[in-house]
């Protein structure tokens, strides 16, 4: 079972065939990802923590795993649906603890043709994006932030620090 899942599809830039660009897609299906998972499904016990009332996900639970089986069948389902709408189209990656969907190179005319098939909420190219963070506190008018909130005697006190990891490429 999986417990980490990669988002970008980065592994190979997109190539150009003739006039038809390939590019990558996540695309989003309508279905929970294990670390949300609620239970609704028959047959198939909550793998949330959140409804599990547990600290993390465990993704080597025998819930986890049955419902990942149960993903990846769907995920299967929708390849072969992918596949005869976009014969180009290619699933390079299943994500299924976090996003819930899939992760497709196709031609970029292809995107409607996605986005028309059973079950799919949503197409989001996937984009490498560029990080700009060092005019953030001047963006943001936090001056004199630092010496408003205690200085270097309270630095990092009750800070939670969020992690944007933009991965190697």
């Amino acid at each position: 079972a999986e417990s980490v899942e990669l988002i970008s599809t980065f592994e190979a830039p997109a190539v150009v065939d003739g006039d038809q660009k390939l590019v990558p897609y996540i695309v989003k299906l309508d279905e929970m990802a294990a670390a949300s998972y609620d239970g609704s499904i028959e047959n198939l016990a909550p793998t949330s923590p959140a409804v599990l009332g547990t600290d993390k996900f465990d993704a080597d639970s025998a819930a986890s795993v049955a419902y990942i089986d149960y993903l990846n069948e769907r995920h299967a389902i929708f390849e072969s649906q992918l596949l005869r709408a976009v014969p180009r189209a290619e699933i390079t990656r299943s994500f299924t603890v976090v996003i819930g969907g899939v992760a497709v190179i196709a031609p970029r005319s292809a995107v409607n043709d996605i986005a028309a098939l059973p079950g799919v909420v949503a197409v989001y190219e996937d984009t490498l994006e560029q990080l700009d963070t060092d005019t953030s506190p001047r963006y943001l008018k936090l001056g004199g932030a630092w010496n408003q909130l205690g200085g270097q005697t309270m630095a990092g006190e009750g800070v939670i620090v969020g992690v944007i990891d933009s991965g190697i490429w």
